[in-house]
């Protein structure tokens, strides 16, 4: 769990890329040492997102501004995605002719959906990018959310295997 609670803040942090904060006093309730954690951890992430796109300083602030700006959005179409899958999970395990077709139906519409709107989105968010960022640079930034997407997803995975492990079903990924 922690491992994945990491790659999510990580994920986090790369659409958020804070910019260095001065030195502060560490926080001794968990709530501010969390909060410090965090910081520090987008820090370091905006550390090796400038290095590896060889990023300026106000490019780091530029990319920052439209990543925060598209966070909200990506975020909401992954947890609409996750319902979607989470729903459509119980029709899948059993056989084919105790499935709700219809709503199987419905909900790979739905799916189909939010991959449109999600590419909608992610085209704006590269049209926004392209007025600072190089074609190259927007590659590898796209590269670096990718992988870290994929941890995240194999990540899940591997908790719910663990929590299957006992009672013998295989895992559903219908997509």
């Amino acid at each position: 769990m922690r491992v994945r609670a990491l790659l999510a803040l990580g994920a986090a942090a790369l659409v958020g890329l804070a910019a260095p904060a001065p030195a502060q006093q560490q926080p001794t309730d968990p709530a501010g040492r969390r909060a410090t954690a965090e910081q520090q951890l987008r820090q370091r992430i905006g550390q090796v997102v400038q290095k590896r796109l060889g990023l300026t300083d106000d490019q780091l602030r530029r990319l920052a501004r439209v990543n925060q700006s598209y966070e909200p959005q990506m975020t909401a179409l992954f947890r609409q995605e996750r319902q979607v899958r989470l729903r459509l999970q119980p029709e899948l395990r059993g056989p084919d002719s105790t499935a709700n077709q219809q709503l199987v139906d419905t909900l790979m519409n739905q799916f189909f959906a939010i991959q449109r709107q999600r590419l909608e989105l992610v085209e704006r968010e590269n049209r926004e990018l392209a007025a600072f960022l190089t074609p190259v640079q927007r590659v590898k930034l796209f590269e670096m959310r990718e992988q870290i997407r994929r941890r995240l997803e194999e990540q899940r995975r591997n908790n719910a295997r663990a929590r299957r492990q006992g009672d013998g079903q295989a895992p559903v990924t219908p997509f």
